[in-house]
């Protein structure tokens, strides 16, 4: 039933768009706030891996996420970064706006005061 709903909700919302790129954010939110929730933060020593068992680090929601949107049809970049305190973190990029699992709102790059040091290539 909870797979069923979400589903309308991104149907309703693919036809909505903001921001200057005219990407469907109506949707790339719902499925950060729903990533965001689902999975239970542990700090995991292994890089880059999907949640197991509803448990991940900041990769693991960066790379659900991606999987979603791209389901979707939505392009979208890992990013590896410093936060402000210079703590490794892992994002994910579409166009220049952030989908991170400490944020439940979508920021542009520039606002979260990360350093990004290395970003997947566009495909």
């Amino acid at each position: 039933m909870k797979t069923y709903i979400i589903t309308i909700l991104l149907t309703v919302c693919l036809g909505c768009s903001n921001y200057a790129t005219g990407r469907p954010w109506a949707a790339i939110e719902v499925i950060n706030k729903q990533v965001n929730r689902e999975i239970v933060y542990w700090d995991n020593p292994v890089d880059w891996q999907m949640p197991e068992d509803d448990y991940g680090d900041c990769t693991s929601y960066a790379m659900l996420k991606q999987l979603r949107l791209k389901n979707l049809g939505i392009d979208s970049q890992l990013a590896s970064c410093r936060t402000a305190n210079n703590k490794g973190h892992a994002v994910l990029l579409i166009d220049d706006y952030v989908l991170d699992n400490n944020h439940e709102s979508i920021w542009h790059k520039d606002q979260l005061g990360y350093n990004y040091y290395e970003i997947q290539a566009q495909k």
